[in-house]
């Protein structure tokens, strides 16, 4: 029966620790796998010691400090001194929860001997005092992690599950100290048993609802996130149309200058015709100050869209150089070429309005096919501070996350870096065999 109580309040104090370490460490396994690792490791040192394989003080070492060393060291990424603090932390959660659980218990069962010899006889109090341990040390575990991610959990607004925890912890409690407070002189070691299990199930299934809990949320967030980014890309098609159509304005504008340059100079040959000759040269001149069209790159889409945002007011004053090679030949569908060359224009703006001195910025957007990916380039200058989302209105912002899911459906990625007061950004989009 004894050993039946060690194991499952073993597993139940590992389920804690496991849970404390998860939550302030960057894990490498999943929880399951580090809790069952590690109660399996525990069994065996029982066992050992069981058969007087090992010394006492061997086995204490060993399920004490080097398993707990050794989980945080294999399964756990962090500095040395955060692992060493949390290790601390183990066990001051430990003594304090053993101080409190054993004190409680001890009163309650007038336990009059010595703590050592009635720990190593297994007293009914003893596997009474496991539970109540366990509880506190649960408690102590929920403050100790909302201490330490505090940060964390007021963003992501983690605090209400960790609170549920926390009350079933706290409730708990109180229902162990009444039970055997009114029920000492009653107590079994089959009913303790009992106890322990339906302890041992209720923490696993609070920790299951826990880590679902942050699975659907993290999921919900994912979920607006993506529906966000279909709208701004919704958004980016309409722009690229009206682009389009704009840039078919632009061809119908030049074939109508044309028709007027022919008139000038037929007016230019006749001795009357001097004046209106100068009244379409000053039409034509405002017409082209408004709009600039130049032929950037082999797409006839991508030219749209560039023809239009050069023509933004916001950009006026800020140097920018157009070098697109080799557009066409990528096999880049033509909307999310736009979409990328577009998003990493916007960004590079931001960079540059952010700037304390507009007039000293510049802007660079460069294109070409290398090895197998075909690579699109923005440089700019920027403040001391990287921009690495648009400023837009509710809705939008999410550039940057467009640009990433075009480049990892192409094969490729995105990169940002900055040196000395310059921004390179960076899309590889792997050429279509």
């Amino acid at each position: 029966m004894k050993h039946a109580v060690f194991f499952l309040n073993a597993l139940i104090q590992l389920i804690i620790y496991t849970f404390i370490n998860h939550e302030t460490l960057k894990k490498k396994y999943p929880f399951a796998i580090v809790c069952a690792g590690w109660f399996a490791a525990t069994a065996l040192l029982y066992v050992t010691n069981l058969y007087s394989i090992l010394p006492d003080t061997v086995y204490s070492a060993g399920k004490g400090v080097l398993l707990p060393i050794a989980v945080l060291w294999i399964c756990y990424e962090g500095s040395i001194m955060k692992k060493a603090l949390l290790f601390g932390l183990l066990w001051l959660n430990a003594l304090v929860s053993e101080g409190v659980g054993y004190i409680l218990i001890w009163n309650f069962f007038n336990i009059q001997d010595d703590y050592y010899i009635v720990m190593k006889s297994e007293h009914i109090g003893v596997s009474a005092g496991r539970l109540l341990v366990s509880t506190v040390m649960l408690i102590n575990a929920v403050v100790i992690v909302a201490i330490m991610r505090h940060r964390k959990y007021r963003r992501e607004k983690l605090f209400a599950p960790l609170m549920v925890i926390l009350s079933y912890a706290a409730a708990h409690t109180i229902y162990l100290s009444i039970y055997y407070w009114i029920n000492a002189e009653n107590i079994t070691q089959t009913s303790n048993l009992i106890q322990l299990i339906f302890q041992t199930l209720l923490n696993t299934f609070i920790f299951i609802q826990y880590y679902s809990t942050q699975k659907i949320g993290r999921l919900l967030i994912r979920e607006k996130e993506l529906s966000l980014i279909e709208n701004e890309m919704s958004d980016n098609r309409q722009y690229f149309e009206l682009a389009d159509l704009k840039f078919e304005e632009i061809t119908m504008l030049k074939a109508d200058m044309h028709r007027q340059l022919e008139r000038v100079t037929a007016l230019l040959s006749e001795p009357a015709g001097k004046d209106e000759a100068a009244d379409i040269m000053d039409s034509i001149s405002e017409r082209l100050e408004k709009i600039r069209a130049v032929n950037y790159c082999d797409n006839h889409t991508l030219n749209a869209v560039l023809t239009v945002k050069l023509n933004e007011e916001r950009i006026r004053g800020i140097p920018v150089e157009v070098a697109l090679r080799d557009c066409s030949a990528a096999g880049i569908d033509s909307y999310e070429m736009c979409s990328v060359v577009a998003n990493m224009f916007d960004n590079a703006i931001e960079s540059c309005l952010r700037a304390p001195d507009p007039s000293g910025t510049f802007i660079e957007i460069k294109s070409g096919i290398r090895g197998e990916f075909f690579v699109i380039k923005v440089s700019n200058s920027c403040k001391n501070e990287l921009v690495t989302k648009t400023v837009k209105g509710s809705g939008h912002g999410y550039g940057l996350e467009i640009i990433r899911e075009i480049c990892k459906k192409h094969g490729g990625e995105f990169t940002v870096s900055q040196e000395e007061g310059i921004v390179v950004s960076s899309a590889f989009l792997r050429l279509k065999k």
